[in-house]
């Protein structure tokens, strides 16, 4: 249930009724089966500031910007994305610097959830997480903007360095040629037996000859 891309459970193309599987499930994974559909329905989401946490505060639990963490009970600000605080909000120094970061290896970030999306080949065409979808070269929501729908010279270089990469081909093996040591002995063996097959009837022959000429002469 980690992977949002294969949720709900489906057979056959076809989502699995829950109800015709509660008997064969324990009541803990039912319940994380819940939590995580409605995660996964809501389109802004929010994520507990304690990194040792990081569990989804859903929409009931949140109240004038504020969201109350489930599981370790810590708040969360929904502005920051930090711990809640008292006062007008500051940024989270950590946060901005994967955001400085971000901004210089070109990195985009999803306008709705605020994740940051590397884009490593293919087009420019994002799918994140939270169902958003938006242009990678400009950011905006897909098919609201005049950009390409890819790079050429991006898809080439992401090519050529795996192809680099690629190990080289194997050698191919040798050939080896056929033992033909049994045909040998195989035609030794049969040129022997018609070798003496020839002398035995050779000698028969021989014989025959003897047998008329003695009974000629008598």
């Amino acid at each position: 249930m980690k992977d949002e891309s294969i949720f709900p459970p489906k057979c056959c193309s076809q989502v699995i009724p829950m109800d015709t599987t509660n008997v064969f499930i324990t009541e803990e994974l039912l319940a994380e089966y819940e939590n995580k559909r409605e995660e996964f329905a809501t389109e802004k989401r929010t994520y507990c500031s304690d990194r040792a946490c990081s569990a989804f505060i859903p929409t009931r639990s949140i109240d004038d910007g504020i969201g109350r963490c489930t599981h370790c009970e810590k708040k969360t600000c929904l502005n920051c994305l930090s711990e809640a605080h008292e006062g007008t909000c500051t940024d989270d120094p950590e946060s901005q610097r994967v955001i400085h970061l971000a901004e210089e290896m070109g990195w985009q970030r999803c306008e709705q959830c605020k994740n940051i999306i590397e884009l490593e080949h293919g087009c420019f065409h994002m799918s994140c997480r939270c169902k958003y979808e938006f242009c990678y070269r400009c950011g905006k929501q897909w098919k609201t903007c005049g950009c390409p729908q890819w790079d050429e010279e991006q898809l080439m270089a992401r090519r050529a360095a795996a192809n680099a990469a690629a190990p080289a081909p194997a050698p191919a093996a040798a050939q080896r040629r056929p033992c033909r040591h049994r045909d040998y002995v195989r035609f030794n063996r049969e040129r022997r037996e018609a070798s003496f097959a020839f002398h035995v009837s050779r000698d028969a022959d021989a014989r025959c000859e003897s047998e008329v000429e003695v009974g000629l002469a008598l």
